[in-house]
């Protein structure tokens, strides 16, 4: 989807079209985007996360400080 939505954006500036067509396009991929964004933290929180903490030791700290800082950045973008 993305793809899809990266070049239709691109379609709509190179042939001039309306601003607020470029704006959707614009809104489209960045909803595409934050849905991939948040398909990884799932996947990295779902298998990373759960096992490094079922190892335990540094590396579990380290990895819940990473998805948190990860979690953080998503919510401000």
């Amino acid at each position: 989807m993305p793809l899809d939505a990266t070049q239709a954006a691109q379609d709509v500036v190179l042939v001039g079209k309306y601003c607020i067509d470029m704006l959707t396009q614009v809104s489209a991929m960045t909803s595409a985007l934050q849905s991939v964004a948040l398909g990884l933290l799932d996947d990295h929180l779902n298998h990373c996360v759960v096992d490094a903490v079922a190892t335990g030791g540094p590396e579990a700290y380290h990895k819940l400080q990473e998805a948190s800082a990860a979690s953080a950045r998503l919510v401000r973008s």
